[in-house]
């Protein structure tokens, strides 16, 4: 969480800390201030790193879909779970510029 914090409104930090702990799902979807793909790597790896108990690639990615949104260039945009689901089932990670 504290490298993930950066990427979000001071505050979202709160609610940010308490869906990832919980599972559970924001009241309001949360401001990702960077590239969607950015987001869905990093819950990608550490799905892999064996991070994120409890739920199946499907689930993560219906939970990120639910609860993030993204700027892309000067426009606010949902998650698409096709997109999410190419991130996170990809072999190789697709993002160059990763948070972790």
């Amino acid at each position: 969480i504290t490298t993930l914090k950066d990427f979000f409104d001071t505050s979202e930090r709160a609610e940010l800390r308490r869906i990832i702990e919980t599972g559970g799902n924001a009241n309001d979807k949360l401001m990702f201030i960077d590239n969607g793909n950015k987001l869905s790597d990093f819950f990608r790896q550490h799905y892999i790193l064996g991070n994120i108990n409890g739920c199946n690639k499907r689930d993560l990615i219906n939970w990120i879909v639910e609860n993030f949104k993204f700027r892309h260039r000067k426009t606010i945009k949902d998650f698409n779970f096709k997109t999410v689901e190419k991130t996170i089932s990809a072999q190789e990670s697709p993002c160059k510029n990763k948070i972790m």
